[in-house]
């Protein structure tokens, strides 16, 4: 499953690989091309002890909507290899 928290200027994610997960980050990025959002942090467990945290504090929003972008592409691709991430 996935959580958003939100305030004026940070949005967490806690995903998996999921529908759900692509479509928050479909959202995000809609909010992102509109200047919405200026900050994104993302928190991955692929495995038991395995964390991932990416940071893009970005003013330049170009910056924002490729991190974004490159996620969910690579969320995408994961999931057409059937990856399980538990």
């Amino acid at each position: 499953g996935c959580e958003v928290s939100n305030n004026d200027k940070l949005k967490v994610i806690k995903r998996g690989y999921s529908k759900e997960a692509i479509e928050i980050l479909e959202e995000l990025l809609e909010q992102a091309k509109k200047g919405e959002i200026h900050e994104l942090v993302t928190m991955a467990n692929y495995g038991e002890h395995h964390y991932e945290t990416r940071y893009t504090n970005s003013n330049d929003l170009v910056t924002l909507v490729g991190h974004i972008e490159k996620i969910k592409w690579r969320m995408l691709e994961r999931m057409s290899q059937n990856i399980t991430v538990l």
